[in-house]
């Protein structure tokens, strides 16, 4: 198991907005599709996604990703939560090991 943030960019926070900005959907998009595919270079080439920079000025909050994809090589992903919210923040989560 493993917690973090896809996107976390506080400095962007607009606690007025409570979907995603564009940026915040394209690399959110991008980091789900490339897990659910099971892409980990992709994941752990993270800067050349779309609007890396953008959505991970530091990557505390992205690093447990890469993490939790080499504990559960070989697993697939489930989406189980794909919320984009204040703009700049991305909850999405998965879950390995439930399909036998």
């Amino acid at each position: 198991m493993g917690s973090g943030n896809i996107v976390h960019n506080l400095q962007l926070a607009d606690f007025d907005d409570p979907s995603g900005a564009p940026e915040n959907i394209a690399f959110s998009t991008a980091v789900r599709d490339s897990v659910a595919q099971r892409q980990d270079e992709s994941i752990l080439s993270y800067q050349k996604l779309p609007y890396a920079s953008w959505a991970v000025p530091t990557p505390d909050h992205f690093l447990p990703l890469p993490t939790v994809l080499g504990a559960a090589q070989g697993e697939k992903a489930e989406i189980f939560n794909d919320v984009q919210n204040l703009s700049s923040i991305s909850m999405t989560s998965f879950a390995f090991g439930l399909q036998k």
